[in-house]
């Protein structure tokens, strides 16, 4: 559904949002098609509504490295892994808070309960390496990388 209000890049950005935790809907997938088509929307200006603090410092920190600006790009890996952290102990607690919610005991007790926590707490992982819909392999691992990588190329641990 092409925007009604007359603004596409609205329109573009809402649909790019939804599709971030949707990516196999495919109504959505064609009208990202038909927005990609309009003279005034370009890739540059199709960002998420829902911005993830550590994948955007990921990312410039990915392209700081790639340009060799080491130290900011160590600086900016460095604030990626705290951001990470702090999403990934949130998702946590969502698991939690979630049981709580579902107070109900059901057929597995208490057992159930706990079992379904760390059913969810283990998929916290795959749920912050989701990258615009897709899951990026070592995703974690990759910032460790560009971290040592950095630290390298400044010399930091040059003995």
């Amino acid at each position: 559904m092409l925007s009604q209000n007359g603004q596409p890049l609205d329109a573009v950005r809402a649909a790019f949002t939804y599709l971030e935790k949707h990516p196999n809907d495919d109504t959505m997938l064609e009208n990202m098609k038909i927005y990609k088509r309009i003279p005034e929307v370009t890739d540059d200006e199709i960002i998420s509504l829902e911005p993830v603090v550590h994948q955007d410092h990921y990312f410039a920190g990915a392209k700081l490295y790639e340009k060799g600006y080491w130290t900011e790009a160590i600086e900016e890996i460095e604030l990626a892994l705290k951001e990470y952290y702090k999403a990934y102990a949130k998702c946590q607690m969502l698991c939690e808070e979630q049981a709580e919610r579902n107070q109900i005991l059901g057929k597995g007790g208490l057992f159930g309960v706990h079992v379904s926590v760390i059913e969810c707490r283990s998929k916290c992982p795959n749920h912050l390496r989701t990258v615009r819909g897709f899951m990026v392999p070592d995703y974690l691992a990759r910032h460790y990388n560009y971290l040592q990588l950095s630290y390298f190329k400044c010399e930091y641990f040059r003995f």
